[in-house]
């Protein structure tokens, strides 16, 4: 898997909204200045919505398809992923040209009010995560692993050949078993590779 990061950037402006109070009294005109501080949260699905907003012109410039953008804390350090795929093959060069391609148009104000965080650019790599139903759609018939939020029959985990997915259900089938889980238990699904 191929990967590219730029790490700790963050531009951060703050807008003042300032508002001036005269008084008038015995020992003169004091004038005193109060300072709003005025940021725009995002909400991590906010942050990626818009980086994928962003991103996808340049990814279809580039002949890649965008795969996924995560905005996360991993080990006390926020990570905003964008996940490429090609068709053949994604490498270092392709990750390294949309991040310098989108980087600068995260120094808008509309990111400013995020904490600092390492921008990466990754290919969707052998063991990719399936999320939308594209995703799904694009790999009906491949060997997938299912994680769940707590154990289904013993197992936190479940392997085998993906069958169909429907807003949220995922069919596989195991040793000649037809399964289907719902998407309340569902953590993440992935490619298998067996090797």
């Amino acid at each position: 898997m191929a990967k590219f990061c730029l790490h700790m950037r963050r531009w951060r402006a703050i807008l003042f909204n300032s508002v001036r109070i005269s008084i008038q009294g015995e020992w003169g005109n004091p004038l005193f200045l109060i300072a709003f501080v005025t940021e725009v949260k995002m909400t991590a699905k906010e942050v990626c919505k818009r980086v994928w907003e962003i991103s996808e012109p340049f990814a279809r410039e580039m002949g890649v398809t965008l795969w996924d953008v995560t905005f996360e804390k991993e080990g006390g350090q926020y990570m905003l992923t964008i996940t490429i795929d090609r068709d053949g093959h994604t490498d270092i060069d392709d990750c390294e040209k949309l991040s310098r391609a989108v980087d600068p148009l995260l120094d808008e104000k509309e990111f400013a009010s995020l904490p600092p965080y390492t921008l990466c650019v990754s290919s969707a790599g052998l063991t990719r995560r399936l999320k939308r139903p594209e995703h799904f759609a694009a790999f009906l018939g491949s060997e997938v692993e299912v994680k769940f939020y707590r154990p289904i029959d013993g197992s936190k985990i479940a392997v085998g050949t993906l069958r169909t997915y429907e807003d949220g259900f995922v069919t596989l089938e195991a040793d000649g078993r037809v399964t289907v889980y719902e998407p309340k238990d569902i953590a993440a699904v992935r490619l298998s590779v067996t090797i």
